[in-house]
């Protein structure tokens, strides 16, 4: 769930933690049968593609792991560091921290070639606004 909903919730969603597998299974498993008949390269496109689409969360992951590893930094107080969202998922912040039950930091991953960085930083602060603890909604 969201970093900011309790602990006490019953909800669990699980996820492979190893990306190689991940990618292997979920990219590369429905075009196996052609990639051994050596047909590699007319399914490469969708193979490509399929990696944008398995990088964005990765990427994600990894820039809140990045996070962890920093978390004195941002707050000597900081006790949690994960996604947040709310209105079942459609305003979603990459990254939040709390330091004890206030946010203290909130960032954006994003997986793509080029971006709009002011575009970007203004969404996440009209979310940012929204942000708040223990309230959360289910997606």
């Amino acid at each position: 769930g969201p970093v900011t909903e309790k602990d006490s919730t019953r909800r669990r969603v699980y996820r492979l933690t190893a990306n190689l597998l991940a990618f292997y299974l979920a990219v590369l498993t429905p075009y196996r049968n052609a990639i051994e008949r050596g047909l590699g390269a007319t399914v490469l496109p969708a193979v490509v593609d399929g990696i944008n689409d398995h990088a964005g969360p990765a990427w994600e992951e990894a820039f809140r792991d990045y996070l962890h590893l920093r978390a004195a930094d941002i707050d000597p107080r900081t006790v949690a560091i994960g996604p947040w969202w709310h209105g079942g998922g459609q305003d979603e912040i990459d990254a939040v921290a709390l330091a004890g039950r206030s946010p203290v930091l909130v960032g954006e991953a994003k997986w793509a070639p080029c971006v709009n960085g002011d575009k970007i930083r203004d969404q996440l602060n009209r979310k940012a606004l929204a942000l708040t603890v223990g309230t959360e909604q289910p997606r």
